[in-house]
């Protein structure tokens, strides 16, 4: 409501709103530049190795999954593939350019505890541990990764919410 206020006219108000929306175009534009850069260089530094890490792992899993699609001829909702992008750039941001193999349970642990810190809500938070766990089943299936170290690794407690049922009266 505050921009209807702020401004005289609508074309005032949608000049403003251009700007904002080229800025967060540039800032995303910006990011993907920056993770590319980061994995070409990564690709450069070990070309000779076996290393994986989890922007690696996001191009394969996800180049594998539209190639099982096509195969299958099925579809994935757009939230399905929001979630993913959504969990590996948190995978991406807490590891790095870490090689998984080098990623212990109790690593995998402090990334839930990070997620925690970030005031996200159980149900979230398990649901991105459970895609992690997903991605690395699919790099131990790809023999991209010798063991998946999160399998172990307990949920967090979520707790019901109770609902109020009416009554005839009230419906």
């Amino acid at each position: 409501y505050e921009f209807i206020f702020e401004y005289e006219t609508i074309e005032e108000l949608n000049q403003h709103l251009n700007s904002i929306s080229k800025l967060i175009d540039k800032e995303k534009t910006i990011e993907q530049f920056e993770n590319v850069n980061r994995l070409l260089l990564l690709e450069e530094k070990d070309k000779n190795s076996k290393n994986i890490c989890f922007y690696k792992l996001e191009t394969k899993f996800i180049a594998n999954k539209k190639e099982e699609l096509e195969e299958t001829k099925d579809k994935l909702a757009k939230s399905t593939w929001q979630k993913y992008e959504n969990v590996f750039k948190d995978l991406k941001e807490y590891f790095d350019v870490k090689d998984i193999n080098d990623i212990n349970e109790n690593q995998y642990k402090e990334f839930r505890n990070y997620l925690i810190k970030k005031k996200l809500n159980n149900v979230t938070i398990n649901e991105k541990m459970q895609y992690t766990n997903m991605f690395l089943n699919f790099a131990k299936i790809k023999k991209l990764i010798k063991e998946n170290n999160m399998e172990n690794i307990k949920k967090l407690k979520v707790e019901e919410t109770k609902r109020e049922l009416f009554t005839l009266a009230e419906i």
